[in-house]
């Protein structure tokens, strides 16, 4: 395992057991607004098309203290080479329902929601010229998350998520940390 992967599943565990998630202050808000990145995987029908860099921006309306909806935007820049080469980007789009499990300093959540995406790739094998595929459809994603407050409007997200696509099976899998303003 490359070091840059190490991190990001090792950055989030120590973020969760440092002495910043001690506080019990009640942070509730109307609004945010959140923009990262992280690392991911895309597959389609016949298994893995490859891995690279995630990212993710968005913005959240919680009515209620313990729920809310965002919009989100995710995507992928991702890439395989062995004994054939694939290059291409996945995008997703998404309207989303959270659920928190605490209105804490620290504040676990998973989310589910519904939406569309947009892939284009190439396959190339050696000695056959290279084929161009591009796909769209409706999606749906799962995930969760831990919100770490830094002060009351800054927050640190690590997240997961498992997104899927209609027609051909697709799948994104994906972990990311990213930083929140709120309102």
């Amino acid at each position: 395992m490359n070091i840059n992967k190490l991190l990001w599943i090792v950055g989030p565990i120590i973020l969760m057991v440092s002495p910043m998630s001690a506080k019990g202050q009640d942070y509730a808000y109307q609004g945010s607004v959140y923009g990262g990145s992280g690392f991911g995987r895309f597959y389609e029908d016949e298994g893995s098309l490859g891995s690279g860099i995630t990212y993710r921006a968005g913005a959240e309306w919680r009515p209620l203290r313990r729920a809310g909806f965002e919009a989100e935007l995710l995507g992928i820049r991702f890439d395989r080479g062995d004994s054939f080469h694939v290059e291409g980007d996945a995008q997703f789009v998404f309207a989303n329902a959270i659920w928190y499990f605490s209105q804490s300093r620290v504040q676990p959540y998973v989310k589910g929601g519904l939406g569309a995406y947009r892939t284009r790739y190439i396959v190339s094998w050696p000695g056959i010229p290279a084929n161009k595929i591009s796909r769209n459809g409706t999606a749906f994603n799962l995930g969760a998350g831990i919100r770490f407050f830094v002060d009351s409007n800054w927050s640190v997200n690590p997240d997961f998520r498992l997104t899927g696509g209609t027609g051909y099976y697709s799948l994104f899998s994906y972990l990311s940390i990213s930083a929140a303003y709120h309102w």
